[in-house]
């Protein structure tokens, strides 16, 4: 199982995924959650929730280009 949290602003990957439906049909080979994270809490939740997950979740965050609060995505999760 593959899930991808889509957290920056863009929403680029919940974008991607619609464009996906278009060219392949509804039958999902990974699923997206969007959400928008403006406070470290929710981030460590996220973060905290995907540990305990089966399968595979990748995380669509802004990029270091981003202006990114530390405490919300730590440095090294930016530069990774």
């Amino acid at each position: 199982d593959v899930c991808i949290i889509d957290t920056d602003l863009q929403q680029s990957a919940t974008l991607q995924r619609e464009q996906d439906k278009q060219t392949f049909g509804e039958d999902e080979p990974y699923s997206i959650q969007s959400f928008e994270v403006s406070d470290p809490k929710t981030m460590q939740m996220l973060m905290e929730n995907a540990q305990s997950q089966d399968g595979f979740v990748l995380f669509d965050a802004p990029g270091v280009g981003c202006a990114v609060h530390p405490q919300v995505v730590p440095p090294s999760v930016v530069r990774a």
